[in-house]
């Protein structure tokens, strides 16, 4: 099971820098035609969290504007 108390975030920043670095183009191409609700550091945390763990079942309550939406359904 993962234990997000003992992450080290460094760790997966350098495990998942290309997918980041992809994932961070593509959400860059639209941009300016959606208005981001959440921190781009957020997006990225949320990104690397949903690849480490991979979880069968995903529930998202609420979406806003779709950014975190976009970004569960890029990650898994």
């Amino acid at each position: 099971m993962f234990d997000l108390y003992s992450c080290n975030m460094l760790g997966l920043y350098k495990k998942y820098i290309y997918d980041l670095l992809t994932m961070n183009e593509l959400m860059d191409s639209y941009s300016d035609k959606i208005f981001k609700s959440v921190s781009s550091v957020g997006l990225e945390m949320m990104f690397m969290l949903i690849r480490e763990i991979k979880p069968r079942i995903v529930v998202e309550i609420g979406p806003y504007k779709g950014w975190s939406t976009s970004l569960i359904l890029i990650a898994l």
